[in-house]
């Protein structure tokens, strides 16, 4: 049952009305301070990477983040 802060306003409720969000995944997210629907929504990653610019492999530079693109030739042991 909903509690009078929720029928109020649906983002106060815990992140684990939304459907999916279980206890291990409502628990997981408590570690990013994230606790009502409200957090979840305004939860912005720390940094964006732009991956839509691919390098060639000569170009890339030790210690930069970089994306690459390739073909697998060959998997497993």
């Amino acid at each position: 049952m909903s509690s009078p802060d929720t029928k109020l306003s649906p983002l106060a409720a815990p992140v684990s009305a939304v459907w999916g969000v279980g206890e291990d995944r409502a628990r997981l997210l408590a570690r990013l301070e994230i606790f009502t629907v409200e957090d979840l929504l305004l939860h912005r990653p720390r940094r964006y990477e732009d991956r839509r610019k691919f390098l060639p492999i000569r170009e890339l530079k030790l210690k930069e983040a970089a994306t690459v693109r390739g073909t697998i030739i060959a998997a497993g042991a």
